[in-house]
């Protein structure tokens, strides 16, 4: 059984949250309500390549709202399951979250750089430099 039948694009997807009066701050939509909209049915069991088809489902329309919401300063949360859009106060929450992710990417790649043979690195010593820099304003924001 196919989970989406209709599927609809990204931008038409924003316009509906839009037009819905749910991409402002505090305003909210269920799972549900995202499943209809995207043309969604969605078993009540799922095996685990469902529940991962409909996860890749998701991705990229909540991903176009979230990118579009960002430019405009706002943030597109996932909380157990249902959307929401930050209240401006809370942003500061989302800012922290993405520099302490950055910060432990950083961290990760400055210890593949920094563990990988000279030979099959180009710039080794710069990239631990930048690193080392990234880490260190990263942390200010945390």
């Amino acid at each position: 059984m196919p989970l989406i039948k209709n599927p609809i694009p990204n931008k038409k997807f924003y316009s509906i949250l839009q037009q819905m009066g749910v991409l402002v701050p505090g305003g909210q939509i269920s799972r549900k309500q995202v499943y209809s909209i995207l043309g969604a049915v969605i078993p009540t069991m799922l095996t685990h390549q469902e529940c991962s088809e409909v996860k890749t489902m998701l991705i990229g329309p909540i991903d176009y709202v979230r990118r579009a919401l960002l430019a405009q300063g706002m943030y597109f949360a996932q909380e157990k399951g249902n959307y929401r859009v930050y209240k401006l106060e809370e942003n500061v929450h989302a800012v922290k979250a993405y520099a302490r992710r950055a910060r432990n990417s950083c961290i990760r790649g400055q210890t593949l750089n920094d563990n990988t043979p000279a030979q099959y690195m180009k710039n080794q010593q710069a990239n631990t430099k930048i690193f080392d820099q990234c880490i260190n304003l990263l942390a200010k924001v945390s």
